[in-house]
């Protein structure tokens, strides 16, 4: 959307600069911006500079302080752009660089130093060559027409926007061709060429409704009030102008909206509605003041100076009324010469030719209508500087080569497209030929299928047959195979029982040795004490009875716990490692509880509910209670450790002491024992490890697995 337009006098043909200056002002440039606001923010990106490496990421951190002092310092910012484009350049990252060119030239448009702006554009333009990206490219070539179009040299501006529109056209950009043609509508615009102008703008608003872009469609919707403006169609001006601010007031977007203040104002006045207009250019100036754009407030105050002009033109005079119009037309013109000064100022400074030109024949003609003379002719011949500046015959006759090369790129555009529709046509009666005779290949192939599957059918109706007799036969095969089954099922049944009983043998077996090999002894040990005591009882030597009242306790309790061992052996509730483990805890507590001896348990707390064979589980408790009886009867030890660790389905259990170890060759007790051990591990394919030396104690391991 466009920056407003200056107020045409009855006599003036057409505004140069107004078109140009909304698209340079209110339009970014091509390149990124990351508007980060406020002193906060600028304080914590300073203070991460001390930390950063050399690298990507510091290239990074400065192009953010570059964006988010853009705002509120340039010359802050174009420090800090320096530093990110030299160390990018340093680290040979392109990306980086490119971004801190494209802010270095934002800021040089802002400064209005276009030829250092045009060096940072046209080098990111040449890293984006490089690296053959083309919507880069396109941006960079949009960004160097917007230089050229700021100081009014349209010839060379269409040049490079024809090329980024061309680019993106190729590459399907929706957004930035709309964006392009609106930036050549301008141009047109500001040669007053309307109908161009016009096409070129219709055509931006349309795809940005398609995108649904509102910003974009309110910007174009401007600048086509505009163009009806410049037509004198004023109810199509400002039903466009209306519908821009509409939606500009909804995004909040100040710029835009002084734009279309200002020329809502231009249409009332051009309406000679002096006061309504003066209205909106004041409201349209306070904005342009809120925003600090030199562009932009040149534009408005050189409005307010020809509005001011074309006030003290109007025949008859009509006195005005309001506040801001003064009542004589000495004075109205007084005041058109003093905003034409301020502007034309501002467009010296910055190097506005367009601008100049306009104003300085609108001052010429307030002047001369004072009667100062001399001022109004120093203002004719600046105008006439200017005008032969921006509106050379050498210009124009560019321009229309690059219209010219633009129809041809169009019709090359438009012939290739014909050519490929007339391939197409082609390729489309090849395909239709070979499908057609794939078509008729396909019936043969069908027909060929449908005779073969006749003949098929035959065969199969006469192997049906047949299947049919030896499934007849196989049901009288299948009737002898399942009494065959079932005998054997049977006599399966049989030698199950008959295991069973096997397996019940041997453990009534075992259970048999183990009640003769434990409690029959103790139970003849206890009668035989019994008679002696008796005896010593008939003989009145009761001294000697109370020993053997002892012994016999003694083998009672002894007898009770073997046959609850024995018991416990055999109850198929116990085969678990968990009941194993603590049934091992109780007996080594009950065993060890009136020795001088210190013991340690060693059990794991998780994990042991666990099935276990019954055998191994009765030879580890055996080959334990074996290991503990020979430590607290032979080790002379002081302390016994007991410990069982279970890893995956193996376990590894240890009994050791701090006693005097075995001595070589020397056989402790019976000499049984050890033996004992051995075998019972054997019998469950178990690991016996004795690990022992004189003097340094003694360590039993049982190793194996648990099922």
């Amino acid at each position: 959307m466009f920056i407003k337009q200056a107020n045409q006098l009855p006599y003036r043909q057409h505004i140069t600069y107004y078109l140009f200056c909304l698209f340079f002002i209110i339009t970014a440039p091509f390149s990124l911006s990351a508007k980060l606001k406020g002193q906060a923010r600028i304080d914590s990106l300073l203070n991460e500079i001390p930390k950063a490496k050399e690298d990507t990421n510091k290239v990074k951190l400065l192009n953010n302080i570059t964006a988010t002092y853009y705002n509120a310092s340039r010359e802050e910012a174009l420090k800090y752009g320096e530093q990110a484009a030299e160390l990018a350049q340093k680290l040979s990252w392109n990306k980086g660089l490119v971004y801190a060119c494209n802010m270095q030239g934002r800021i040089y448009m802002k400064k209005a130093d276009y030829h250092k702006a045009e060096e940072a554009y046209k080098k990111a333009m040449e890293i984006n060559k490089v690296s053959r990206n083309k919507k880069d490219i396109a941006t960079s070539q949009g960004n160097i027409a917007t230089v050229y179009s700021a100081q009014s040299n349209y010839v060379k501006a269409l040049e490079y926007y024809y090329q980024a529109l061309k680019t993106d056209e190729e590459i399907d950009s929706k957004g930035d061709v709309a964006n392009i043609c609106g930036d050549i509508g301008t141009i047109y615009g500001a040669q007053a060429n309307y109908d161009k102008s016009l096409e070129y703008f219709i055509k931006a608003l349309n795809i940005f409704e398609e995108l649904n872009d509102k910003n974009g469609a309110a910007k174009n919707m401007g600048n086509i009030g505009t163009v009806y403006e410049l037509q004198k169609n004023y109810a199509k001006a400002i039903e466009y102008e209306l519908k821009a601010l509409k939606i500009n007031e909804e995004t909040e977007n100040k710029q835009w909206m002084e734009a279309n203040l200002a020329n809502i104002g231009n249409i009332y006045i051009e309406q000679k509605d002096f006061s309504t207009g003066l209205e909106y250019q004041f409201k349209a100036l306070k904005m342009c003041k809120e925003i600090g754009d030199k562009n932009s407030l040149s534009i408005c105050l050189g409005n307010i100076g020809e509005n001011y002009l074309l006030m003290a033109s109007d025949t008859p005079f009509a006195k005005p009324t309001d506040y801001q119009v003064p009542i004589s037309k000495n004075a109205i013109l007084q005041k058109s010469v003093k905003y034409l000064d301020s502007a034309i100022a501002i467009d010296k400074e910055i190097g506005n030719l367009d601008m100049l030109q306009l104003f300085s024949r609108d001052r010429y003609q307030a002047e001369e209508k004072l009667g100062n003379y001399k001022e109004a002719l120093v203002s004719f011949t600046e105008y006439n500087l200017y005008h032969d500046s921006v509106f050379s015959l050498e210009n124009q006759s560019k321009i229309f080569k690059l219209e010219t090369q633009r129809e041809l790129d169009i019709k090359d555009k438009q012939i290739e497209i014909d050519k490929l529709a007339v391939a197409k046509k082609r390729n489309e009666r090849v395909f239709y030929i070979i499908g057609l005779g794939l078509l008729m290949v396909v019936i043969a192939i069908v027909f060929r299928n449908y005779k073969n599957q006749k003949k098929l059918n035959t065969l199969l109706s006469a192997e049906k047959q047949k299947v049919e007799e030896r499934t007849e036969e196989l049901k009288y095969t299948n009737a002898e195979l399942n009494t065959t089954l079932v005998d054997l099922k049977a006599a399966q049944h049989q030698l199950i029982l008959a295991e069973k009983q096997k397996e019940n043998e041997i453990i009534r077996s075992r259970i048999s040795q183990d009640i003769h090999d434990d409690i029959s002894s103790e139970l003849n040990k206890i009668s035989w004490v019994s008679e002696l005591a008796k005896t010593k009882a008939h003989s009145d030597k009761m001294t000697e009875l109370s020993p053997l009242l002892d012994k016999i306790t003694s083998s009672s309790h002894e007898t009770v716990n073997k046959l609850g061992e024995i018991i416990w052996t055999v109850n198929p509730k116990n085969d678990s490692l968990e009941s194993l483990l603590s049934y091992m805890r109780n007996h080594i507590s009950k065993f060890l509880a009136d020795t001088p001896f210190h013991y340690s348990i060693h059990f794991p707390e998780k994990g042991t509910d666990i099935p276990i064979n019954p055998e191994l589980k009765r030879n580890i408790f055996l080959v334990m209670k074996e290991a503990l009886n020979n430590a607290v009867k032979y080790s002379r030890a002081e302390n016994i450790e007991v410990s069982f660790k279970i890893e995956a389905s193996s376990f590894l259990f240890s009994i050791s002491d701090d006693g005097k170890g075995i001595e070589e060759n020397v056989v402790q007790g019976s000499g049984n024992g050890m033996g004992n051990m051995r075998k019972r591990t054997e019998s469950v394919h178990a690991e016996l490890n004795i690990i022992s030396s004189p003097g340094k104690g003694t360590q039993i391991i049982v190793s194996g697995m648990l099922s």
